[in-house]
């Protein structure tokens, strides 16, 4: 059985469909555990005042947008754990290359990596405009697994 939506989901996801119908920039809302590595100077190169005045980090940007997607239409995200990582410069990490974007993996893990400078919350905003045109669940899951695993 779903968990009820708490008042502060609710505020979340009003907060967030407002932003979502008049900015580029949604509310903190998360349920998802996350990782931040410390060093992230020079990753917000456009925007990041703006954005970091009213909703901290870009992994509550994310979160609060899976949230906000699974509260306003009941429809959760295919995975049950967000790891975010923000790559120095490069797409370098300990164990070799990463590419940018959304990693999932058959754990039910989803990984976000970024590098300094780059958006990948595209994904997102391609997913709350295809609720908006009405697409059924399954299209969206598709679109989904398409965008984030190349499948």
């Amino acid at each position: 059985m779903a968990r009820k939506p708490s008042d502060l989901d609710k505020r979340a996801a009003k907060g967030f469909q407002e932003l979502a119908n008049i900015s580029d920039f949604f509310p903190v809302s998360c349920r998802f555990r996350r990782i931040v590595k410390p060093n992230a100077r020079g990753f917000w190169l456009q925007g990041a005042e703006e954005f970091k005045k009213h909703f901290g980090y870009a992994s509550n940007y994310f979160a609060g947008a899976l949230e906000y997607i699974r509260l306003a239409t009941g429809w959760s995200y295919p995975y049950r754990s967000l790891d975010v990582t923000i790559l120095k410069g490069k797409r370098q990490t300990s164990s070799g290359a990463a590419t940018v974007g959304l990693h999932g993996f058959k754990s039910g893990d989803i990984h976000l990596v970024w590098a300094n400078g780059e958006f990948t919350w595209t994904v997102l905003h391609e997913l709350v405009h295809l609720y908006k045109k009405g697409w059924e669940e399954d299209r969206v899951e598709q679109q989904a697994l398409r965008l984030t695993l190349g499948v």
